[in-house]
């Protein structure tokens, strides 16, 4: 695929947060459109679809590299054990989520992830917080090698639909990690470096249909808790939010065209093969 012209702004580095779901995509491909010097950084920290997540993650990657020459590279960082609860580790959550249906939480709720005083196991613990500063060890490590750069940023795919569901990721939250940058070394020696939330404002049927409009690769994304590369459980609620976003832009899913399952199960299977 031929590179993509866009102007170029070298001048600022971007550190992008790519799970390979809709929202980080759209804003991966927003900074490579822009010209930043753009890093893709993906996390594997145990979570139920991680297979899947790192297949339709690295179509994401690749995509993004082959067609803008902004986009620098694309690493995963692994941290071991997991940051989720288990399916089957309490007992309590298990049977309740198991009468739900699958992996859900309540999502606009005072206590989202809370149902007769259990939590659930969707309850993200402290990840956002913890994947947003493993985002800004990898820009300040940038930043150190490219001094003639002087503004870096962390770009989290936060949008306005998250933050009454996942409160580690509320914009006090953020204020709070941008404080803790502001003290690192390498603000110190006069760099900006901070986090940034590109699309806090827009819901995610907004961010589906900005998505379409300029280009990103909708169809090789994954929002599914549960299911394996190109084959999603249709039934937990990631799934459910996916589909209505669809349906209410009047869109069809572009990642359940045939010639696309097809090119993300060979994906998996090359995946598997070098294990």
């Amino acid at each position: 695929m031929t590179a993509a012209s866009h102007s170029s702004d070298e001048s600022r580095l971007i550190v992008v947060l790519l799970s390979g779901g809709i929202d980080s995509t759209v804003v991966a491909t927003m900074a490579a459109q822009k010209g930043y010097a753009v890093h893709l950084v993906s996390i594997s920290y145990g979570q139920s679809a991680q297979f899947a997540e790192e297949v339709h993650g690295d179509a994401v990657a690749n995509f993004l590299l082959d067609r803008y020459p902004s986009v620098q590279n694309h690493i995963r960082m692994t941290m071991g054990g997991s940051v989720r609860v288990e399916r089957d580790e309490f007992g309590a959550a298990q049977v309740l989520n198991q009468d739900i249906g699958g992996f859900h939480g309540f999502r606009g709720s005072a206590e989202p992830f809370v149902h007769n005083n259990v939590v659930l196991q969707g309850y993200p613990s402290t990840r956002d917080e913890v994947i947003s500063l493993f985002a800004a060890a990898r820009l300040e490590h940038l930043l150190r090698k490219n001094p003639q750069i002087k503004t870096g940023e962390v770009w989290l795919a936060t949008n306005a639909d998250d933050i009454s569901n996942f409160p580690d990721i509320s914009q006090q939250n953020i204020a709070d990690m941008n404080s803790i940058l502001s003290r690192k070394l390498m603000a110190q020696q006069g760099r900006t470096v901070r986090i940034e939330t590109p699309l806090i404002e827009k819901t995610k049927k907004e961010i589906l249909q900005y998505g379409f409009e300029i280009g990103a690769p909708l169809e090789l994304t994954w929002s599914c808790y549960l299911g394996a590369p190109a084959s999603p459980c249709k039934g937990c609620d990631q799934c459910e939010w996916r589909e209505a976003a669809f349906e209410a832009i009047g869109r069809s899913d572009p990642a359940q065209a045939p010639n696309v399952i097809s090119k993300i199960k060979g994906m998996a299977e090359q995946w598997l093969a070098k294990v």
